[in-house]
């Protein structure tokens, strides 16, 4: 009754692979590449080092550790990544899915799980966005997951296998080593100054904990069941640029930004994003506000660099 992790090695990964070991649960996490120190983090979890489009060798992993359940958090994690290589992202993100989806179905385990992300959506000026909006991305990582999210939904039709898709919203906290301006933003207000960014002047953007993402991830395993094909998972707050910096300064005196263009170059205008389908049908809600979450994180990067 194994869990297997994709992308054992990133933020979302290895958090939710810590919150699955604690629980007592045996978990497998892949990753393409092993950060140093990974195997004494994770030291309850199994490891091994391949891609999901070594599909027999997946298949042999779920076999041997008797994996029933996958949480797919591997492959390019966000549109600041590899942007101008999208044939790096669509091997990864499209083509890693469907292998993991055919190991998956050769070898039994049924339960998956599939991150994708609110960069599906793109542009929606609605004030707010549930799971029925049209998918509207133009960027390469944005297509990504809506190819995901189809996949997911034939695999689930056709293939046997029982799973859905999770849209999450950008997503904060303690093991983000991408680009990410509120981790910037508070290392530059430990050096007493905001960070300068040449855009974001007004542009909403929600933000989510990693802590929230991993506890919807395992609500969603354990779910008796999953009716609907995709549900959304955000924090429950749109707040423009601004005011975000005025809360990572509430949590580091001296940070926040210094805002100095329009739009944002790796983003879309996008509603805020109703989470009420998760909460119905296995329970999710944001438990970090985002305050919280900024000074919880803050504490964490005065002692680790990420």
């Amino acid at each position: 009754m194994a869990i297997l992790v994709t992308g054992a090695g990133g933020m979302i990964g290895r958090a939710l692979c810590r919150r699955l070991t604690d629980a007592g649960e045996t978990v497998v996490g892949l990753d393409k590449v092993l950060p140093s120190g990974l195997a004494e983090t994770l030291s309850g979890c199994i490891l091994a080092e391949t891609t999901t489009n070594d599909i027999d060798r997946v298949i042999g992993l779920i076999g041997e550790h008797g994996v029933t359940r996958i949480a797919h958090c591997g492959a390019i994690s966000g549109p600041m990544v590899a942007n101008d290589h999208p044939e790096q992202v669509f091997e990864a993100n499209i083509q890693g899915t469907q292998s993991l989806l055919e190991a998956a179905r050769h070898s039994g385990a049924k339960r998956v799980i599939f991150l994708s992300s609110i960069m599906a959506y793109g542009a929606h000026d609605a004030e707010v966005v549930d799971e029925a909006a049209p998918l509207r991305a133009t960027d390469p990582y944005g297509a990504s997951k809506i190819c995901g999210e189809a996949l997911m939904r034939a695999y689930v039709r056709t293939q046997g296998i029982d799973g859905t898709s999770l849209r999450v919203a950008m997503v904060y906290g303690p093991g983000r080593t991408t680009a990410c301006p509120v981790r910037n933003a508070i290392r530059s207000g430990f050096k007493g100054k905001p960070l300068f960014l040449p855009y974001g002047r007004g542009w909403p953007r929600q933000y989510i904990h990693v802590d929230d993402v991993v506890d919807a991830i395992v609500r969603a395993l354990a779910a008796s069941s999953l009716p609907r094909a995709v549900y959304n998972v955000s924090g429950g707050t749109r707040l423009p640029m601004e005011e975000i910096g005025a809360q990572i300064a509430a949590a580091v005196p001296g940070a926040g930004f210094v805002l100095e263009g329009d739009g944002h170059p790796h983003d879309y205008p996008i509603g805020l994003l109703t989470t009420d389908a998760a909460g119905e049908d296995f329970g999710f809600s944001a438990r970090i506000d985002l305050a919280d979450g900024l000074r919880r994180y803050a504490e964490h990067l005065r002692h680790h660099d990420y």
